[in-house]
């Protein structure tokens, strides 16, 4: 169910509207750090997460049109229990949700990023580092500690609902695919998957390929000292 949320007015309606999410750059940080230390790195995805948001506040929609009257009669509207996706404010309520779970869980907000979260032993070591872009989260943690990651993993899932309790290491998000060789202690990203869909998705699955993305016919010249661009 998604509501018409382009009616909502700013200070009537609602009031803030902005959800922060990971930086690419602490991705790539908290990704390179677990590769070089070789501790496990997965992956959990969230169900309908903004269904899970906390509501603080009474909202009341229309209800959709072509439902039975006795669902939907003439003159009356719904009052949501839960956030809907649409709603301008529903990535903030789920960001603030989100936050306040993982409070409750021991961890903290990294201070260079605040959809990072780390928990930490007595000795500060990491114990298990969160990285939460919106639903889609990785999972971080020393092999010795990985009885953590599997508790950690049921208390969300038992609390929040995740797509799959064993998702495995790390193969897939936010458009990127991974590849790992613990072995040689390397982690590669790539996009090899996405172009694939992408040409399926519009029939071009057998195109023709260029190396270069200029139009055809377009002629090109060595540059030299005399006409190099600046």
């Amino acid at each position: 169910v998604v509501v018409k949320g382009y009616y909502q007015r700013i200070g009537i309606d609602f009031n803030d509207s902005f959800a922060p999410v990971v930086h690419a750059t602490a991705i790539r940080a908290a990704l390179a750090i677990a590769t070089a230390k070789n501790w496990d790195i997965k992956q959990i995805d969230v169900t309908q997460a903004f269904l899970n948001s906390v509501m603080d506040k009474d909202v009341y929609v229309e209800p959709p049109d072509g439902l039975p009257e006795k669902w939907a009669p003439k003159g009356k509207v719904w009052k949501l229990l839960k956030y809907l996706y649409g709603q301008k404010d529903a990535p903030r309520a789920w960001y603030q949700t989100l936050a306040a779970f993982m409070k409750e869980q021991g961890f903290e907000q990294a201070g260079y990023d605040c959809c990072t979260y780390v928990r930490r032993d007595n000795e500060g070591n990491p114990t298990l580092i969160i990285v939460a872009y919106v639903d889609d989260c990785i999972v971080i943690s020393p092999p010795e500690r990985s009885d953590d990651q599997d508790s950690f993993v049921r208390t969300f899932d038992s609390k929040y609902e995740i797509v799959d309790h064993d998702q495995g290491d790390l193969s897939w998000h936010l458009g990127a695919s991974y590849e790992r060789n613990r072995e040689k202690g390397w982690l590669k990203a790539h996009h090899e998957l996405y172009v694939i869909n992408s040409l399926e998705k519009f029939g071009m699955e057998g195109c023709n390929l260029k190396k270069t993305q200029l139009p055809s016919g377009v002629k090109t010249y060595k540059a030299t000292d005399g006409n190099r661009c600046s």
